[in-house]
């Protein structure tokens, strides 16, 4: 379970990433060029196929660095023998680098690549749709076509704050934690 435990949840992290990028990029393939490319089913079982297989191998090092240990609880001074035959489960790098290079290569492709993929598909639909409003505008079309755009838009901008928003906290997390062990 110790292996399993932060295994699962880095997979977890990575396949809920990668699919929202992937949620992204199909949007604005539908969007920004509608007569283009268009993904099929066994484009989205591909695709949902690879971000597994990624996230799986991605996550490996986490299954290897785990291990069960007494070590945390042979420096306790108690009176009682409480934590004795205790254990815990601790990360154990061959060397502090490597640690290093895992967490900064995790930082960048669990947060900060994805966070760019999603602003700039979601920049792109935005400006299309701004493109879209303009002509629409030219054309003394009914109002409520816009207010429909701006309320996208509104709702793009959100996804990519919220994303952000919330993804930054467990990678500061992770980040200060893998600075204070090295």
């Amino acid at each position: 379970m110790c292996k399993l435990t932060s295994y699962v949840q880095s997979v977890s992290i990575s396949v809920s990433v990668f699919s929202l990028v992937l949620i992204a990029i199909e949007r604005h393939q539908l969007i920004v060029n509608p007569c283009g490319w268009k993904p099929s089913v066994s484009h989205a079982y591909w695709s949902t196929s690879l971000i597994w297989l990624f996230s799986l191998l991605l996550s490996i090092p986490f299954f290897l660095s785990y291990q069960l240990t007494t070590e945390p609880f042979h420096n306790l001074s108690l009176p009682t023998d409480l934590y004795t035959h205790r254990v815990a489960c601790v990360e154990n790098w061959p060397s502090k680098i490597n640690q290093l290079l895992f967490t900064t290569s995790l930082l960048m492709l669990q947060y900060f690549i994805p966070l760019g993929f999603i602003f700039i598909c979601y920049l792109k639909i935005v400006i299309c749709l701004r493109r879209r409003n303009g002509k629409v505008d030219r054309k003394r079309e009914n109002d409520s076509r816009f207010s429909e755009n701006k309320r996208i838009n509104t709702m793009l901008i959100s996804i990519v704050v919220t994303f952000g928003a919330c993804w930054l906290p467990l990678n500061i997390f992770n980040v200060i934690f893998g600075i204070m062990r090295c």
